[in-house]
């Protein structure tokens, strides 16, 4: 069996390797991520994919979409993972070359001071709207109605907005 994969591979290393280019983006992660893929297969004791129909093909492009996206998978913490850690020295001096903007903090002061005054309720149901995302998720976490959710979301934004805005033109 490891023989006729390998076969199959030789043979169609260079579809393969487009396919991992469209998961990449283009990337130079391309050539990385197909042969982690193939290392993982071919590692593989025991191999119960049967070549007809190109069935390896789609199981190749599975393992590629896995190894791509999935945080706990070997590629992800090998590879994307250290290069989303590691700050490029420019963007670094890029950041401390940018303008401080003043009005921008002064804004998110008050803004963070009229969050910090908000009662506990809609504190907690805010802040699990933020984090949560969506209301029907918030919904269920919370144990309340969509439309009270919604309701108290709706109130808490006006009141942040109007608050902040009414601070910032005094």
């Amino acid at each position: 069996m490891k023989n006729e994969l390998e076969c199959y591979i030789i043979n169609n290393y260079y579809q393969l390797l487009k396919i991992a280019k469209k998961f990449t983006k283009n990337k130079d992660w391309a050539q990385e991520l197909l042969h982690e893929v193939l290392f993982q297969l071919l590692d593989k004791d025991d191999i119960n994919i049967p070549l007809e129909n190109e069935e390896i093909k789609y199981y190749i492009i599975r393992a590629l979409t896995v190894n791509w996206c999935q945080p706990t998978s070997p590629f992800y913490k090998k590879n994307k993972l250290f290069s989303m850690q590691v700050i490029d020295i420019k963007e670094c001096l890029d950041i401390i070359d940018d303008k401080y903007n003043i009005e921008q903090d002064l804004l998110l002061d008050i803004l963070e001071q009229e969050y910090g005054d908000l009662d506990w309720y809609n504190k907690i149901i805010f802040q699990n709207y933020l984090v949560l995302g969506t209301l029907q998720e918030t919904s269920e976490v919370t144990n309340l109605s969509r439309s009270g959710v919604w309701n108290n979301v709706n109130e808490t934004k006006k009141k942040l907005k109007t608050n902040t805005l009414n601070k910032l033109n005094k």
